[in-house]
């Protein structure tokens, strides 16, 4: 039986899949460039740009929620439409081509009705 309870538990546990999917890109992201400068710097293949290598390995480290905290904010669908006016966010491509993963086909009203709706026949059936 379709139960309206049980479609926004589907659209949340979307959700919540395509935040940790987002989560575990950006970490494996960023593990993966820092221990890209820490061999760089172990096997000491560019002797030259060892203080860069350590910088930039040291900035990934330390400054990562730089990166990560755009991603939480910008996955949660009412702070991207606030933010979407910003001209920095405009620029960003992957920001504006985001997929809708469900679309609407009842207006909020007419979910309301048929979830209270859904709700008082089951409470009738209780009762009898």
């Amino acid at each position: 039986m379709y139960t309206l309870p049980a479609r926004f538990q589907a659209k949340e546990n979307v959700k919540a899949f395509d935040l940790t999917f987002r989560i575990l890109i950006v970490g494996f992201f960023l593990i993966f460039t820092a221990l890209f400068f820490l061999v760089f710097l172990n096997y000491k293949w560019l002797p030259s740009c060892g203080t860069f290598l350590l910088f930039c390995f040291e900035n990934l480290v330390h400054l990562n929620p730089l990166i990560v905290c755009p991603v939480l904010i910008l996955s949660v669908n009412p702070w991207r439409r606030r933010l979407s006016n910003w001209r920095i966010i405009r620029s960003v491509s992957c920001v504006t081509t985001q997929k809708e993963l469900l679309k609407k086909e009842m207006g909020q009203q007419q979910e309301t009705d048929f979830y209270f709706n859904q709700l008082n026949a089951s409470w009738e059936q209780h009762i009898k």
